[in-house]
């Protein structure tokens, strides 16, 4: 209205009608009641301002973007057809046009879809690059050598083309087996080390977790069952000797016996950890473990 005030008879007739009225409804009856235009945002200043509320169930309504017309025309043109010919249809009817997001939420808060697979390939379609080369495409030499370091060479398969029990050699050297089809928990959990399933194959039982294959010979290449024995992470260092007083092991009972002494060791380290600290003289890291 570009003023500030309103006249005794304006304030009045907002008094009765403000209550009971959504602010955009609001908004037209009071230009044409008075023939001044008005926005729906001043007429809800003018509510703050005079201390008048909404009566329950119409703040609501107030407070709605869109109006049952509005939604009621979405419910109907929503099926079967994209978001952008709803949005055509919705910009042709109301002069205005939705963005993608809102165009969702409303799908959603609806309760209706459009039951039309835009994104995906139909039975039939032909993708628009078929049979054209990258030349003709128009992508320049820089892009299309970047492009080749992801493309597949001749004789590669994708990673869940790979048949099973096919081997393969990992970025340490180790043999490793493929043992399932398809991705599962982590990005290369269908493939463990040869040695592990040797062990698994001969045991009847899955590998213990948080255990490393420790090759009783001292050769990590083999894999034998009879050359594997699982070892805990966390007495791996002593039994490799990262850490000096380990046994040496060269066979089975050997390494049994190093393990046993590594877990012997560990626990003297952990009991002498804690007197320090009950006794209030930790060494530096003591308070972290």
């Amino acid at each position: 209205m570009g003023r500030y005030a309103y006249t005794p008879e304006q304030n009045a007739w907002l008094e009765m009608w403000y209550p009971v009225t959504p602010n955009r409804e609001l908004a037209d009856a009071f230009s044409a009641e008075f023939g001044e235009p008005v926005t729906p945002s001043a007429m809800n200043a003018w509510g703050s301002n005079h201390h008048v509320r909404k009566v329950d169930g119409v703040r609501e309504m107030a407070n709605r973007k869109y109006t049952d017309e509005q939604l009621d025309f979405l419910r109907e043109v929503i099926p079967g057809r994209s978001l952008s010919q709803v949005n055509e249809m919705y910009e042709r009817e109301f002069g205005e046009r939705l963005t993608r997001g809102a165009l969702c939420n409303l799908r959603t808060k609806l309760g209706v879809h459009c039951g039309v697979n835009a994104g995906r390939f139909r039975k039939g379609q032909e993708p628009a690059n078929k049979g054209r080369t990258w030349d003709e495409m128009g992508i320049d030499a820089a892009t299309q050598e970047r492009m080749r370091a992801t493309t597949f060479s001749k004789g590669n398969l994708p990673w869940n083309t790979q048949p099973l029990l096919a081997e393969r050699e990992s970025k340490d050297g180790y043999v490793e087996v493929h043992v399932g089809l398809s991705r599962r928990e982590r990005a290369n959990d269908q493939w463990i080390p040869l040695a592990q399933f040797n062990w698994m194959a001969a045991n009847g039982r899955d590998w213990p977790d948080g255990h490393k294959a420790l090759h009783l010979d001292h050769d990590p290449l083999n894999d034998a069952a009879d050359n594997v024995m699982p070892v805990p992470n966390d007495l791996w260092p002593l039994v490799m000797g990262a850490v000096p007083g380990q046994l040496e092991w060269h066979d089975r009972e050997t390494a049994e016996a190093a393990v046993a002494f590594a877990r012997v060791t560990r626990a003297r380290t952990d009991a002498e950890r804690r007197l320090r600290i009950a006794q209030g003289r930790p060494r530096k890291g003591d308070l972290d473990k």
